[in-house]
């Protein structure tokens, strides 16, 4: 569906498989650089692991850009004017505050409690589904995985869980599935969707008409297909 929604415009290249032999034959054996390089993203991958009660997820990602630069990995001028990372940073940051102050200014609280009030009378199941759709579409306002788990998959439970009937086990796992799925909505639904935007190979208009048709088409798929084989194991 993605060959047909947005062709690629090179279909075919021969040529590609030997020229990539040829310039990694031409990059000759690994440097002191390349080296230092893959010790440091092991370095911040055990810590980020492993390291969670010693040093905070974000400092690790400083100590790693600190260590390239003290130890001549590269040169402080190739940050400075790498515009697409700077442009990532900014709009995560950005996103990720907004996200946080729906909360803080008690939207969550209201509309939990504006769902409640209009899913009285709904059946179980098509309960169920109004939720996973809510809890999918909602994505739109955020810019995380994280925060929009942390902030909304609570209020959703909880909106289940007052309304006699609702099947909790089938919702709960719907839920989670759906966390899996809706990064494909926006440019900015996760932290590598913006690296892949920011480079710039997919327009603006592409990316949110693509996000979205293949948005419905996968929870689509998980409610009319992944929720009957979830009732017939359950």
């Amino acid at each position: 569906m993605s060959y047909v929604l947005y062709k690629p415009e090179v279909t075919h290249s021969a040529e590609v498989a030997a020229w990539a032999g040829d310039e990694l034959k031409g990059m000759g054996k690994l440097t002191r650089k390349e080296i230092t390089l893959i010790g440091l993203v092991l370095l911040s991958l055990g810590l980020w692991v492993f390291g969670g009660k010693l040093i905070d997820a974000t400092a690790v990602g400083l100590l790693a850009v600190s260590l390239m630069l003290a130890l001549h990995v590269v040169p402080w001028k190739d940050i400075t004017r790498y515009n697409s990372a700077w442009n990532t940073l900014v709009n995560l940051a950005t996103l990720v505050v907004m996200a946080n102050g729906l909360t803080r200014s008690g939207f969550i609280d209201w509309f939990a409690n504006t769902m409640s009030t209009h899913l009285e009378g709904f059946s179980p199941n098509a309960t169920v589904i109004v939720l996973v759709l809510v809890f999918y579409f909602a994505h739109y306002l955020f810019a995380s995985l994280s925060a929009h788990t942390a902030t909304m998959l609570p209020v959703i439970l909880a909106v289940g869980k007052g309304i006699p009937g609702v099947p909790m086990e089938h919702l709960c796992i719907l839920l989670v599935l759906s966390i899996g799925i809706m990064g494909c909505l926006t440019p900015y639904a996760t932290g590598p969707g913006v690296i892949i935007y920011g480079c710039g190979y997919v327009k603006s208009k592409d990316y949110w008409r693509l996000g979205a048709i293949f948005g419905v088409i996968y929870i689509s798929m998980l409610l009319l297909v992944g929720w009957p084989i979830l009732a017939m194991w359950s």
